[in-house]
């Protein structure tokens, strides 16, 4: 084997063809299928539904004039305080209204849940509607006319100088979640395979076949695009889904998604995701060159994802529309700026040309990180025996001696 161009192919297909790769990706796209047809299903289940709503409980009335007020089954209503107070205490009712008037109720609960108490708020608010309408009515005013000042809008002209972060929330949380995910599983794949290949001693044959630099970037390379290629099967199957889908969506969830789907920013999400693979893939193949068994690779790497979760939680603070110190240094910090810079331009806290020197500051440490990191490949290759710490290894493959 030789040639970047020959590694990065061998492992590239190596991913796409494995079992739990197709597995993983079917099942993806299955649930974006779902996914983007989850508006109508919504939407259809709502439909069917019916406008008038029932409460819940039994419900007596003590001043039979108001009987029918509230919207109760009538196999629901009793006719004494003692009937629905037996009822309750025997199960048949979970909870039961006695109605004096409109200001004054009694209730009788079973078990006293927040489910319940969410129920008795809507009862209680029925019967403060009720009374206002009575009052009003009783000075003149008729139910229609409340309604409809009540009903009068405020027409608001809504000048946005910055962005619209409430349209670009949902997808700044996406992308957060898959770049977490997607980091760490493929990180941990490229360094198990790093590490594997040396435990059985195929990396000696392969380092003589090919220089390093070869072997570390194909790998990273082919990873990289088994990852986008994942990602592209499962946005292109959702895609898909919602294109034919598109037309049945309520008008408020095309809106909607209309202005999530901004392109400048799926530009900015795909770059800093791609960076993000290449950022953290090369330092967990570096770190996987660094032990001689398999079973010591999640031990060599828990510092690189203690980085992950840091950017991770970053990120989240940051799609809040913080503006503390942490966040604005970590956007800065190539290990956490590829989480945190996307988000805190999605919601309007950094301008482009931060983003756009956060990209070259990412990018250039990615190489950076890239060169070291063949370095210690090279280094670490060859030694057996217990696992090497980082920096002693950083030292010792830049140490001239070496």
């Amino acid at each position: 084997m030789n040639g970047l161009a020959t590694v990065f192919r061998f492992e590239y297909t190596q991913q796409v063809r494995k079992k739990a790769f197709v597995a993983t990706t079917v099942l993806l796209a299955c649930a974006a299928v779902f996914a983007a047809l989850c508006p109508i299903i919504f939407a259809s289940a709502l439909d069917g539904q019916s406008s008038d709503q029932t409460l819940t409980g039994g419900v007596y009335y003590a001043d039979p004039s108001l009987a029918g007020t509230l919207p109760f089954d009538q196999d629901h209503t009793y006719e004494s305080e003692d009937d629905l107070r037996n009822a309750v205490e025997d199960g048949t009712e979970s909870m039961g209204f006695v109605i004096k008037d409109l200001t004054h109720i009694t209730t009788y609960y079973k078990n006293y849940t927040s489910s319940s108490a969410s129920d008795s708020g809507i009862v209680q608010s029925m019967l403060q509607q009720a009374y206002v309408t009575s009052v009003l009515a009783s000075r003149g005013v008729s139910p229609d006319e409340y309604q409809a000042l009540l009903a009068t809008p405020v027409d608001e002209d809504r000048q946005i100088l910055g962005r619209d972060s409430t349209t670009q929330y949902m997808t700044a949380i996406v992308y957060i979640v898959v770049v977490y995910i997607v980091v760490l599983f493929f990180g941990q794949t490229v360094a198990t395979a790093v590490a594997r290949e040396k435990d059985s001693k195929t990396m000696e044959l392969l380092i003589t076949s090919t220089r390093p630099t070869n072997l570390i970037l194909g790998k990273v390379i082919g990873l990289t695009c088994a990852a986008l290629t994942q990602i592209g099967a499962v946005v292109c199957a959702g895609g898909i889904a919602y294109l034919a889908a598109h037309d049945s969506y309520p008008q408020g969830v095309r809106d909607f998604l209309s202005d999530a789907f901004d392109g400048s920013m799926l530009g900015v999400y795909l770059l800093n995701f791609v960076l993000a693979l290449a950022l953290f893939m090369v330092l967990y193949a570096a770190l996987g060159s660094l032990v001689s068994r398999v079973e010591d690779v999640s031990t060599a790497v828990t510092p690189v994802m203690l980085l992950v979760v840091i950017a991770y939680l970053l990120a989240f603070l940051a799609a809040d529309g913080a503006t503390n110190a942490f966040v604005t240094i970590g956007s800065w910090i190539p290990f956490f700026s590829v989480f945190v810079m996307p988000i805190r331009f999605s919601v309007g806290t950094a301008s482009w040309v931060q983003i756009v020197g956060s990209t070259v500051l990412t990018l250039a440490c990615t190489v950076a990180l890239a060169y070291v990191s063949v370095r210690i490949y090279r280094w670490g290759t060859l030694r057996y025996g217990t696992r090497i710490k980082l920096f002693t290894a950083i030292r010792k493959a830049f140490s001239s001696q070496e």
